[in-house]
């Protein structure tokens, strides 16, 4: 603000300096004209691919299945596998690691597969080195859990309705009392909704 010497002192002249509202913003930045590339295209059908099947259940079940049979291989000469049992510590942790798989892939029949692979896990306590000392097994409810409890997204635009005839007369009936009118009577005497 400046003084000036004709003016009484502290008065302030009548067109102070404003800043302009259009320099203070800073320029809006220039859209990018350039398509998506490839690789925004793959992220995005990946998500989309992700999104449409228990994905964190099926990964959860294969982790468990990978460290039972990795538990069961283990160098470890107190433990001990004969016989059907032997087989078995093989054989429930490879089913267990199927059920994941066809989870990603054939997510349609899921609530099945996550009840199997609940079971299997908890079978692996008996067959397999304590469910591969209780991590893998633990992997495997919590996969099957998680499965069990997807469900696939719903539309988010709301269905258009349509108004049937059934639907109106419903309406109708709703608001005013119906009653049939039987053939060579006069429609005055019957009170209820009239077209128009």
């Amino acid at each position: 603000m400046t003084i000036h010497s004709g003016d009484p002192v502290g008065s302030v002249p009548a067109q102070a300096s404003r800043p302009d509202p259009a320099r203070a913003l800073p320029p809006p930045a220039p859209a990018d004209p350039t398509p998506p590339g490839p690789q925004h295209r793959r992220r995005f059908s990946w998500r989309r691919w992700r999104r449409t099947r228990p994905f964190w259940g099926a990964v959860f079940i294969i982790l468990g299945a990978t460290e039972i049979l990795l538990s069961v291989r283990a160098p470890l000469a107190v433990i001990l596998h004969s016989g059907a049992m032997g087989m078995a510590a093989y054989l429930v942790p490879v089913v267990l690691m199927v059920t994941g798989f066809l989870l990603l892939f054939h997510p349609q029949q899921r609530t099945f597969y996550s009840i199997v692979a609940i079971v299997l896990a908890l079978a692996t306590w008996l067959t397999s080195n304590l469910g591969g000392f209780i991590v893998g097994m633990l992997f495997g409810i919590i996969g099957g859990s998680l499965a069990f409890a997807w469900a696939p997204r719903r539309p988010t635009t709301p269905p258009v309705a349509t108004e049937t005839p059934q639907e109106t007369s419903e309406t109708f009936a709703g608001t005013y009392p119906t009653v049939p009118i039987p053939r060579g009577h006069d429609t005055e005497a019957y009170p209820g909704p009239r077209p128009g």
